[in-house]
């Protein structure tokens, strides 16, 4: 693959890679490196894709591969609150601490969720992809993906007292 190429999908699908394995893994530095690991996987690969689509479903499934075999080798699998640091400093103070308090307290609440409910709430509504996009990614039916997606969204509301979240 000519350099320029690989430049061109590093640039486009490096931030993509990068923010799912942060939001699964809990860890910048770790999610650096297993991003890193997954281009050099693209790489040694040298496969030749038709379109994007199947070019980020392999950048994506590579990752998740790498995510659990770190997690099983630390036996942990966590969730990192997605709290944004790159807030506008022009917002009201008192809005953007409720803010990252409502986010504090749902990233707090989806730690408690079972590794698949929160990988599929992190696809679905983090990553926003389709049932079908989930499924392939998964390698699970889509009525396994929409089944684990409701138990999610159920647990998630008696956790947080019935409040709307989704």
């Amino acid at each position: 693959m000519p350099l320029h190429q690989f430049s061109r999908i590093y640039e486009a699908y490096y931030s993509t890679i990068y923010r799912y394995l942060f939001y699964l893994l809990r860890h910048e530095k770790t999610a650096e490196d297993l991003t890193q690991e997954t281009f050099v996987r693209f790489i040694n690969a040298a496969l030749d894709f038709k379109d994007d689509a199947h070019r980020v479903a392999w950048l994506r499934k590579t990752a998740r591969h790498l995510a659990y075999d770190y997690l099983r080798r630390q036996k942990i699998i966590k969730w990192l609150p997605l709290l944004t640091q790159d807030e506008p400093t022009t917002t009201c103070s008192l809005t953007y601490l409720e803010k990252q308090q409502d986010a504090y307290h749902l990233y707090e609440a989806l730690n408690k969720l079972k590794t698949s409910e929160r990988e599929v709430i992190i696809l679905r509504k983090i990553e926003e992809l389709s049932i079908k996009e989930s499924a392939q990614l998964l390698g699970w039916s889509e009525s396994k993906v929409k089944n684990t997606q409701a138990r999610a969204f159920a647990t998630l509301r008696k956790i947080l007292g019935g409040e709307a979240f989704e």
